[in-house]
């Protein structure tokens, strides 16, 4: 007669990697059947991945690289990052330790998610996000007193003028040269008035 059988057995009690789990049936008589052997992969938890680099202190502009590391004690097979909200996704240089170079003028001034998608070797996904700031435009000003040819004799010299950035604005420098080369410059920090 026919027998179904289930063996329950905790995924817990098993490692990562992958396993062969062999069964057989012995009848009463101690006379051992066939064995079915079956391969199976164990993966306990997704993939673990971080961009390092730059960090979110950090503003940047022009061509970056990002950088950062992953791990699985299923090995790594690819490593893709997305600048766009997951709409494309880049495939990264390297596994473990890896990089990926673009030009932050694609995206607007600002900070963005980066997103990172992980697989390790038996195709278990996990996905991570950190933050980019870009800053890629620079501050406009406009001087509007004195104006320009203008002659003064005493008193004080008033300047006027106004200044903007998108992301915001550090310091204003003020740099006064003398027109007589003999002379030196006057330098003057304006930083936050």
């Amino acid at each position: 007669p026919s027998t179904s059988f289930s063996i329950p057995i905790p995924l817990n009690s098993l490692t990562d990697n992958e396993h062969t789990i062999t069964v057989y049936a012995e009848d009463m008589f101690g006379v051992k059947g066939d064995e079915a052997t079956v391969r199976v992969r164990i993966s306990l938890e997704e993939p673990k991945g971080s961009v390092n680099s730059p960090t979110f202190e950090e503003t940047v502009k022009g061509r970056v690289q990002l950088a950062g590391v992953t791990s699985d004690k299923n090995g790594i097979d690819r490593v893709q990052v997305s600048i766009d909200n997951g709409n494309t996704w880049n495939d990264v240089a390297g596994t473990e330790i890896w990089s990926y170079e673009f030009d932050t003028r694609l995206l607007k001034d600002g900070t963005h998610v980066v997103f990172l998608r992980v697989w390790d070797e038996y195709q278990v996904q996990g996905l991570y996000s950190s933050l980019i700031n870009v800053d890629n435009t620079s501050p406009e000003i406009n001087l509007e007193l004195p104006l320009d040819d203008s002659t003064f004799t005493t008193g004080t010299v008033f300047l006027s003028g106004q200044t903007t950035d998108n992301i915001g604005l550090e310091k204003l420098y003020l740099q006064i040269t003398n027109m007589n080369a003999n002379q030196s410059e006057i330098p003057m920090d304006l930083a936050k008035r």
